[in-house]
């Protein structure tokens, strides 16, 4: 099972590689909010479902600031590395003009 896992994110990865698309990992959204205990040092031990609880957590004001700065973030990202590639891009036609 493990290893027909890492083919399908080989392929997935190499469709994005020959479109020339990038990646970029965002932070565990869980982490950020909730800490590593997720906010509860229980855990499993708690009476109620954990997905259920981590859900409430999440939607709480204080979790929502901090994923919308999360993905502001993300947004950051993509948008300097897009900078980045136009940048290179106008060096390749500059060079060509030059040259």
């Amino acid at each position: 099972m493990e290893r027909r896992c890492i083919q399908w994110h080989s392929r997935i990865l190499l469709i994005f590689l020959n479109a020339d698309v990038g990646i970029i990992q965002m932070a565990c959204p869980e982490f950020c909010c909730l800490g590593i205990d997720r906010g509860n040092i229980y855990g499993a031990d708690s009476p109620v479902v954990e997905n259920t609880r981590i859900r409430i957590e999440m939607k709480r004001d204080y979790a929502n600031a901090k994923l919308n700065k999360l993905a502001d973030y993300a947004v950051q990202q993509i948008l300097e590395y897009d900078n980045l590639r136009l940048l290179a891009l106008l060096r390749q036609i500059v060079l060509q003009i030059v040259v």
